[in-house]
């Protein structure tokens, strides 16, 4: 597998069954160079009813024909952390939707960077 500094997944999981959501994932860990991210963006599952407005409307578009996926599998953003972290990354959830009645988290997911001890300390510090 080729690696990169980042790998973005948006709007991409919940258009999958849990299995194909976990080996994409996987996949996408394998994927990061060391100091990489990996940011997903998707619907938390676990998120009260701002989950059941954003999974309505998912499926009412999918109804319509505009969101093609197969399936619609919404999980909570915790189980994407847990696949994230069993891969050896570091993930933290972020809400993506201030002000608005829908349930879009944001998780990023960092590889150590192995080359510098304590890069990864440094960075979160920068980023939080």
């Amino acid at each position: 597998i080729p690696t990169a500094g980042t790998v973005l997944l948006v709007d991409l999981l919940h258009y999958n069954p849990a299995p194909v959501q976990d080996a994409i994932l996987r996949r996408a860990a394998g994927a990061l160079a060391p100091g990489g991210v990996l940011y997903i963006r998707d619907i938390d599952a676990a998120a009260g009813a701002r989950a059941w407005v954003s999974c309505a409307q998912e499926r009412i578009g999918r109804l319509l024909g505009l969101n093609l996926g197969a399936t619609l599998c919404f999980r909570p953003a915790s189980e994407i952390v847990t696949v994230l972290t069993s891969e050896g990354l570091s993930a933290a959830e972020v809400p993506a939707t201030t002000g608005l009645p829908f349930a879009n988290v944001l998780i990023a997911a960092r590889r150590a960077d192995e080359a510098r001890p304590g890069a990864e300390v440094e960075r979160r510090s920068i980023s939080s």
